[in-house]
């Protein structure tokens, strides 16, 4: 399943894991822009959205993604096993 921005006219997006990978997709259908990111880890994709706002900081992206950090906290705790504890 793909989530569409209401913010962001033409972007939309997937994160998805799987045991020993992450992934994380950005798309801007009206800018042309975007970038696929993966990760062989469980862990790899905490540096994910760091790095994606390094790309969008790089390449003038129209739209900069937005520091996150309780999505950050759910991710980094729910990789750890550590659900309740982002709650």
């Amino acid at each position: 399943m793909f989530g569409l921005s209401k913010d962001r006219p033409g972007e939309f997006g997937h994160t998805g894991p799987t045991k020993g990978f992450q992934a994380l997709l950005v798309m801007n259908s009206d800018t042309g822009q975007g970038v696929a990111i993966m990760a062989d880890s469980d862990n790899g994709i905490l540096v994910a959205d760091e790095y994606l706002r390094s790309l969008a900081r790089e390449y003038h992206w129209k739209y900069q993604p937005s520091r996150d950090p309780q999505g950050c906290k759910w991710r980094c705790c729910r990789v750890k096993g550590l659900e309740r504890v982002a709650k």
